[in-house]
Parts: C-alpha cells; structure tokens; sequence
C-alpha cells in the first residue's frame, strides 16, 4: 500500500473524506511530508460535548525535579519539555520519525542531513526560531556529554552548519539508522533563556510554562501561535503530585484527575470495570524494570554479578509486584520478544545453589554484604527491593535495604553514582539502538553504574551505523548474549506504564517511552 494511499483510509475512516488530489495540495501547501499529515492532522474522534478549551488535570506519580529538558533524568521531568518544546522531528503513532521543526529534509550522502526549518515558528518570548538556534540546542546537548540523558542519542553526531535562517546542514560520523528518530528527543532551547531554563524555561512547544510550585503542581498554558494550527485544544494543563497509588485511583475515580499516569497493578481489573474509565497501555513494552550495578570493587567482579542474576526470582516478582502484568520472558535480554532484534539467549535462572558456588569462585565462600538504595516513595521498587532481600539471603548474599525520598535517591543513584545495587526504570525507544544505548555505552546517562567495554561500544556503533536489517539483527544478538553473561545490569522484567483517563478525555495515546508527547497537542476535553 503507498503511503497516500494509506493516509487517505486514516483520514476517511476519522471521518474527513479526502481525495489524492487534497492530499497532495494539502502536503504541499504545507511543506510537511505526507506521514506526518497522519500525525499532526489527525486525532482521535472527541466524545460527545467536547469543547476547545478546559483546564486538563493530569496526576502523577511523582514531583518534577528537573524542567531544563537537556537534563532531565526522571521519567516524570520528561513532563514539562513535552509539553514546552519541540524539536525537528516527532514520532508519530507507529514510533516512526515525522516532521515537527523540520518542514522536510534531504540526504544527500549516508552521512549527511539538509534540513529545511518551518518559517515563523515562534519561541513563547516572542522571537522567531532560527536555524542557529537548532546548532546551538545540539551543540549543547554533545557538550554535556553523560549529564545529559540524551547525550547517547546523539553519538554519531559530528558538527551542525548553519546554511542560512531556515535550513542546517547535520553531518555525522558514521551512518547512523535510528538518528532521525533520536532527533525526536533533542529538545530546541533559546540561547538567551540558559541562565533561566531551570526555573522559567522558554521553547516552541504547544504550551508556555507558566509557573512550577514544588510539592504542588507545575502549570503549562495554550501558546497562541504554535505553529500547528488548532493545537493544542486544551487551554492549561496542570501537572499534580499524587504519590500514593491509591490516591490517584481515587481522584480518577472521583474526577479529581483527568489523566493519571502509572496506574497500580493491583488495580486494573477494578478500572477496567468502571464505567467512564479508560486504561490506556503501550504498544510497546519499552519500559524495563531493571537493578542497576556499581561496576566497582566488589562488583567489579564478574562470577560476583553472575552470583546475582541467580539470585533474582523474576516469577515471584512478576505475580507479588506486577500482579502478571508485563512479562519476565528471557528477562535478561535488553530487546524484548515480539522485537524485530530479539535473538533468543539463554538467561540465568533462580538458583541459590549455583549462585552460592558462583560466590565461592568469586572469592566469597562465606557470603557478601551489599547494600540496596530503595525508592522509598515508590511502593513497586520497595516490594522487588523486600522480595530481593529474601531470594538473595538464601544465596548468601546479605542485602542492606536503604530506603531514600525520591530527589534524594536520583541524586545519589544518578548524580553523584554513590551506590551499590538500586532498582530503575529504562525507558527505550521502539529502535533497538535506543533500548540498549544509554545503558550500555561508555559514559551513558542511563548508565550510572560505570559499565564500560571497548567490545560493546564497538557493536553499538556498528549496530547503529549499519542500515541492513539482518545485519543489525546479528550485532544486537552479540550484544544480548554479552548482556546475559557479563551481567551489566539486571533486567528484572518489561514495565509497561499504564496510564488512565476519564470518557471526558480524547486523543490521547502512548509514544514508545510510554509518555503522551504529541497526544498533548490532540488532547481534547468535554465540558
């Protein structure tokens, strides 16, 4: 099926009869391509006394702490960019890479991008986007290096001219397969608001952050002039901490909450029964609950990290804190089954007998201390952290659990990297380079741990670099039979977040991290 042809069935079966010829006049009159005609024109249908406008409500799991988007390291900071910023490209629904800042572009060479930026796009100062602002936001982010979680999307970056106000020229070290995608997350700041992008941020977004109450609430308001016309359809969003799970069940429940975000496990099947709800999943099962590793004496020790991966029980974890949701299938591996790179490898299994023989070869005949920073706040990473403790005791490791308030926890574990063993969330793109990158290269930002090998940052630059398919296929096989032996990080099992919504919420949907994104722009809500 060609592409317009299939945008045409989107667009009729939403109700907006279209034909080729529209299409093609719409596609050029606008400058963007077609595919992101499917995206940026299209939302789900409202519900019944939908109305423009309204104050969306949207509770989560967890207080933002950081809102400058080149430093974002928790899930739930991701709020504010996406809301705030926008950047040359987007995903659309299927993950695919679509035009957003970039009205279109050109590859002249493997190795080289010619992007033609949208005129008039305005920063919510007032002052158009140009072209040196693009350099400058990437330019940025490559020298932050690993402070910035989104250093390691951009690796094959080499240098970025400016041609003239509205087109760049990208040039990058090697070909790169998932770059245009990665440029999704490359967020386009104003050099003038640097000092200030922490507290009072200004970008291109749909929305213009209004004010950040810690502990209460962030506030974002429709921008009048965002360059995509009729978006957003709401006027504010307000962004709320509601940490206990219950709570955010019963403000759904209520209509306290519009949109909560990580819905407990254990109440699903009740939502899914309630009338007016609507849960919503990923796609893809991108997010990945994992024990990170500190790649430092004593567990530096490789039979040592081996001893662990036996001594997590993956299936009592699934059903006691995940109530079966997600799956723990081959947990070790980095791409999940169902994923065009998954090879199947074998994956060590509970075994406290073999791990206390492990332990001894690692020259522990006697058994080891360790010590577990917990999320305290976070009632799924105490319960792995209490079950862990257990299955791990019984291997003859003795495990020191410290539970940490939240911003205390990222600053320690991510920050200052001052641990042992704590329990994350990777979150991945829908490429295989994004779900294994930040963790696993040298100086990732997801990489706290300190895990570095010149054997695997070779074959995540070739995995990246090389466009066949089945030959990356092959790389990402090596790599997850790396990952299953030198046991970098314990993949506990895929996490896929759930959020929820009341029947007065339409167009919303998930992007491969398991977030809205662009669904913030197409959100409507009735009245």
């Amino acid at each position: 099926m060609t592409d317009t042809r299939r945008i045409l069935d989107v667009l009729e079966s939403k109700g907006v009869p279209l034909s080729r010829r529209d299409l093609l006049r719409l596609a050029g009159e606008s400058g963007i391509a077609l595919a992101g005609l499917a995206m940026l024109g299209v939302a789900d249908p409202a519900p019944a006394g939908a109305q423009v406008g309204g104050t969306m409500r949207i509770h989560m799991s967890t207080d933002i702490q950081q809102i400058d988007p080149h430093l974002v390291t928790a899930w739930n900071d991701y709020s504010p960019w996406e809301c705030v910023f926008s950047s040359l490209t987007a995903l659309d629904r299927d993950f695919q890479p679509i035009p957003d800042l970039a009205q279109s572009w050109t590859q002249p060479d493997p190795k080289t991008y010619v992007f033609q930026l949208r005129k008039g796009v305005l920063f919510h100062s007032g002052r158009e986007m140009k072209a040196a602002d693009v350099k400058f936001s990437l330019d940025r982010i490559v020298s932050l290096g690993g402070r910035s979680k989104w250093y390691t999307l951009l690796l094959d970056l080499d240098r970025v001219e400016v041609l003239d106000d509205y087109r760049i020229r990208v040039s990058l070290k090697n070909p790169s397969a998932p770059f245009l995608a990665n440029l999704a997350f490359a967020m386009i700041v104003a050099k003038e608001n640097i000092d200030q992008i922490g507290l009072n941020p200004i970008g291109t977004g749909p929305f213009r952050f209004v004010e950040r109450v810690p502990n209460s609430h962030l506030l974002v308001r429709k921008w009048d002039k965002f360059y995509v016309p009729g978006q957003p359809k709401v006027d504010e969003i307000r962004w709320v901490p509601a940490v206990e799970p219950a709570t955010r069940v019963a403000n759904l429940k209520t209509g306290t909450a519009d949109i909560v975000s990580e819905v407990p496990y254990e109440a699903m099947r009740e939502l899914r029964a309630t009338p007016g709800i609507a849960i919503h999943e990923p796609k893809a099962a991108s997010a990945y609950a994992v024990m990170v590793i500190k790649h430092a004496p004593p567990l530096d020790n490789r039979k040592l990290r081996q001893a662990l991966a036996q001594l997590v029980d993956h299936d009592a974890i699934n059903h006691a804190v995940f109530f079966g949701v997600g799956s723990a299938e081959e947990a070790c591996n980095p791409f999940p089954v169902g994923h065009w790179a998954h090879s199947q490898v074998a994956c060590p299994k509970y075994d406290p007998d073999a791990a206390k023989r492990l332990l001894a070869e690692a020259g522990y005949p006697n058994g080891i201390d360790l010590e577990w920073k917990v999320i305290g706040s976070r009632p799924d990473t105490v319960k792995v952290a209490e079950i862990s403790k257990e299955t791990f005791r019984r291997g003859g490791v003795n495990l020191k659990l410290v539970q940490l308030e939240f911003a205390t926890w990222i600053q320690q574990v991510y920050r200052d990297k001052q641990f042992q063993l704590a329990q994350t969330i990777f979150l991945r793109e829908a490429d295989p380079d994004g779900l294994v990158v930040s963790a696993l290269f040298t100086a990732g930002q997801n990489n706290p741990g300190g895990y570095s090998t010149k054997e695997m940052d070779d074959l995540l630059t070739q995995g990246r670099g090389e466009l066949n398919r089945d030959k990356r296929r092959a790389i990402y096989k090596r790599i997850s039979e790396i990952v299953a032996v030198d046991v970098p990080f314990i993949r506990l099992q895929s996490q896929p977040f759930v959020w929820a919504t009341t029947a007065k919420v339409a167009g919303f949907y998930l992007n491969s991290q398991c977030r809205p994104f662009v669904a913030l722009r197409e959100m409507s809500l009735a009245r």
